[in-house]
């Protein structure tokens, strides 16, 4: 048992220098162009679902809480919203970029969502109307100023301290990924890999589906957990990708709170979730033939 905190304490020691630095060049960009950044997603938002797709690859929470937010004052599409909550990977891809060994995985997992939040998005679009009107100089302001009080973690203040939320942010994934790298530890020294592997439902066509549902958690913490359950193997790549695909941070809580829709939000998220589970149940089944 000791063996398994240890291992799981390095792992995680390895990757902090990495979370730190990706989480203080992130910080110092959005605390320097935050505005300019909003300007730039509501110009580009025109493009419909490729441009949504772009900006959600960025790893942080803060462009699915804006789509959401934009969406609801019908500024950009359903398909844009989609691309962007499809494409989001919060702190997900950091977590694996800080193991050189996993760099390709992470590659592999932004190519597949990336096309599925794009060819997701623009279908949507031509089967709902884009009822998006553009929107004013006071518009965007007031979504800046919204933004900044949704709780994702990003500075969106430039009176704050990017380095104090930078720090932050690297504690807190740090913590994730120790804690979830001990329970899966754990698991295994007490269950053994063979049970845990039937306990997770691997190599099982229901485990992307119960990976979809862990993403739609509102929050970066099951991103994280699902990016080491898959580096330990004990996700698929299917289950990984649909656990992915739906897992957009905060988006999703904003988008009930700023929609009055409530039909249309609950549209939006059985769709998401169908996307992933999908999406992962045909991964999984290409893999299994390979």
């Amino acid at each position: 048992m000791l063996d398994v905190l240890l291992d799981a304490l390095l792992d995680a020691l390895k990757m902090l220098p990495f979370l730190l630095v990706t989480f203080f060049a992130l910080e110092y960009l959005e605390h320097r162009a935050s505005e300019r950044v909003l300007h730039a997603f509501v110009k580009a938002s025109r493009l419909g679902p490729l441009a949504g797709t772009a900006f959600g690859l960025i790893p942080q929470c803060g462009f699915s809480v804006m789509a959401s937010s934009f969406f609801a004052q019908r500024v950009i599409s359903v398909g844009t919203l989609l691309a962007v909550f499809i494409s989001t990977s919060d702190e997900a891809i950091i977590v694996m970029l800080g193991n050189v060994s996993n760099i390709s995985k992470a590659l592999v997992i932004i190519g597949i969502k990336s096309i599925v939040a794009i060819v997701v998005g623009y279908i949507a679009d031509a089967i709902f109307k884009n009822q998006s009107h553009g929107i004013t100089e006071h518009s965007i302001m007031h979504e800046h100023e919204e933004h900044c009080h949704e709780g994702c973690g990003c500075s969106c203040n430039s009176k704050r301290s990017f380095i104090t939320n930078a720090l932050k942010r690297t504690v807190i994934v740090f913590l994730f990924v120790l804690i979830s790298s001990v329970i899966l530890g754990v698991l295994v020294f007490l269950l053994g890999e063979d049970k845990l592997h039937a306990l997770l439902l691997s190599n099982s066509v229901f485990q992307p589906f119960i990976s979809a549902f862990i993403g739609l958690i509102p929050n970066c913490a099951p991103s994280v957990i699902l990016a080491n359950m898959y580096m330990e193997g004990a996700l698929s790549l299917g289950s990984a990708v649909a656990g992915f695909c739906t897992a957009s941070g905060m988006g999703l809580l904003v988008l009930f709170r700023s929609n009055k829709n409530m039909k249309q939000n609950l549209a939006i998220l059985a769709a998401l979730y169908a996307v992933g589970a999908v999406t992962g149940v045909i991964i999984q089944a290409i893999s299994m033939l390979f």
